[in-house]
């Protein structure tokens, strides 16, 4: 069983009842994720959460593909393993999430917070991470993250030196006289 917010109701303009279906979707999530009765995974799909404050929630392995979060915080949530494909995250504050294993697959993430997220084994291709706030570090494991077609620009600023990397011979730098 999966619990859906209705179309029209996350377009409402009565912000209080989408609270109220969120919050049953949020505990029918939790009921599910601890492998309780009457539990049902959480779909967002499409839904509009723009500006919601979703704060250390539990949304792991919840389907958000398409969802509206621009301007939502999401700061400590847990979205491990989440579909997000499409959602729109634009300057969403997402510092301290736990992303490991999410698809973000074309993920809109411009100017979205993610310091200190948690990204290793997430799926980013075709993510927009332009202008995300990725100051003071990223736990990015590179190594599982399927980066195709990312867009992320690297301007100077964004860049520090480092130190100089030792070269076998033959290589730059060598005096080749």
């Amino acid at each position: 069983m999966t619990v859906q917010i209705d179309a029209s109701l996350s377009a409402a303009a009565d912000k209080t009842k989408l609270g109220a279906a969120l919050r049953v979707v949020l505990d029918l999530h939790a009921k599910w994720r601890r492998g309780e009765e009457g539990g049902s995974r959480a779909v967002l799909r499409d839904a509009d959460l723009r500006d919601a404050v979703l704060r250390d929630a539990d949304l792991s392995g919840a389907d958000l593909s398409g969802a509206v979060l621009r301007g939502a915080v999401l700061s400590g949530a847990d979205l491990r393993d989440a579909v997000l494909s499409g959602a729109d995250l634009r300057d969403a504050v997402l510092s301290d999430a736990v992303l490991r294993g999410a698809v973000l697959r074309g993920a809109v993430l411009s100017g979205a917070d993610l310091r200190d997220a948690v990204l290793s084994g997430a799926v980013l291709s075709r993510a927009d991470l332009r202008d995300a706030v990725l100051r003071d570090g990223i736990k990015i494991n590179m190594t599982p993250i399927q980066v195709t077609n990312l867009r992320w620009p690297v301007t100077a600023a964004s860049w520090r030196w480092m130190g100089v990397l030792p070269w076998s011979s033959g290589g730059p730098g060598r005096n080749r006289s």
